[in-house]
């Protein structure tokens, strides 16, 4: 193999390396977008499910209060 064909073959690898490099910071900037994008949605669903939760242990109170107040 002449020197040629080294400097050749090491530019087109050179090439290669670079555009699976871009690829690759394309892709996980996406993923990091993703995952905020998650964890925004799991906040919301932590909200909902404590104010379900209160809901859910409010009723019996009430039912209780309610319960008392006619005794």
């Amino acid at each position: 193999m002449s020197p040629d064909n080294n400097v050749v073959s090491w530019e087109q690898d050179q090439r290669l390396v670079l555009s699976e490099m871009k690829r690759n910071a394309e892709t996980m900037e996406m993923i990091r977008v993703d995952m905020g994008n998650l964890k925004v949605e799991v906040a919301v669903l932590k909200i909902k499910s404590g104010l379900w939760g209160l809901t859910a242990g409010a009723i019996p109170v009430i039912i209780a209060l309610g319960i008392k107040s006619l005794g």
